[in-house]
């Protein structure tokens, strides 16, 4: 793995070591080639059809159980543009999560550091791809509210699926790394706009 990659993170290998950088750099690739293999299948089907009821996806499983009937094609167009933004930042030095989308995804990319753990054990040793996630985001609230068994969020939750591309977090006027001094827009528009 070398600094040509796309999603490599100086930053990251700087503040959390090489095994971090990589698990993100690889793990990005593969949320955004699942998330395209869901899109590709998913518009062949009617519109509203979920992953749930395709016959195969990465992603079932591994995405919040409550929500599941929602992860149709908008919604993995969102996931790919989140893999995307994430990227982006992580390559400029400035890897944060604006919505509770990419929280998501950030979770899904390091998630596959189990995997390349097993792959390269001396590598991974005495790595915990959880407790980064905990390091870049601040808390682990979204595994807590999101992928708990007993929890159950209600539309005012701000972890509701409904509030998933809500600009949540680092939006008080911190540096977000992005040139504007804005949040970066992840594919949504807003009512209203271009009118």
């Amino acid at each position: 793995m070398s600094d040509e990659h796309e999603a490599w993170s100086e930053s990251l290998q700087e503040f959390h070591g090489r095994a971090c950088a990589i698990t993100f750099a690889v793990g990005s690739d593969l949320l955004i080639d699942h998330a395209r293999e869901d899109l590709e299948s998913l518009s062949r089907e009617p519109r509203g059809t979920h992953i749930g009821q395709l016959g195969h996806s990465w992603f079932v499983g591994d995405l919040p159980a409550q929500f599941l009937p929602r992860y149709d094609y908008d919604f993995m167009y969102s996931l790919l543009a989140a893999g995307h933004a994430l990227r982006k930042r992580a390559r400029h030095g400035h890897l944060v999560a604006y919505t509770v989308l990419e929280e998501i995804a950030l979770y899904l990319i390091f998630g596959e550091g189990e995997m390349f753990a097993e792959m390269d054990p001396d590598l991974f040793k005495n790595e915990d791809w959880r407790g980064w996630v905990g390091e870049i985001l601040g808390d682990l609230d979204l595994v807590w509210l999101l992928y708990s068994s007993t929890n159950v969020l209600i539309p005012a939750d701000g972890y509701h699926f409904d509030k998933w591309l809500e600009h949540q977090f680092w939006t008080s006027g911190e540096d977000d790394g992005e040139e504007s001094g804005e949040p970066a827009d992840i594919g949504h528009t807003h009512a209203g706009e271009g009118d």
